[in-house]
């Protein structure tokens, strides 16, 4: 995750994050989404246009999301739209 801009001292940021191929929400719309609650999705970045995010809108591999986020839901947005996690056993 890049962050692009700090805000109020680093309690919020603006930040940019790819959708990996193997993201959960791939393909699902925003709707569809368990956001934290400091958390907002402020546009989506696909080839070379820029998307504003609503309801419906897909997010797709590759794309760009950028977002407002609260330092305390940074990591969770990190997690939900990149790779899956893998268990230590299943290397």
């Amino acid at each position: 995750m890049m962050t692009l801009l700090k805000l109020r001292r680093g309690q919020y940021s603006l930040v940019e994050e790819q959708v990996h191929a193997g993201s959960a929400v791939a393909g699902r719309s925003l709707t569809e989404l368990d956001l934290e609650a400091g958390c907002v999705l402020v546009g989506v970045v696909r080839g070379s246009e820029l998307l504003i995010p609503h309801g419906d809108t897909q997010l797709m591999p590759g794309d760009e999301v950028l977002a407002v986020v609260d330092a305390s839901a940074a990591a969770a947005l990190a997690a939900l739209l990149g790779p899956p996690r893998t268990r230590p056993d299943e290397g």
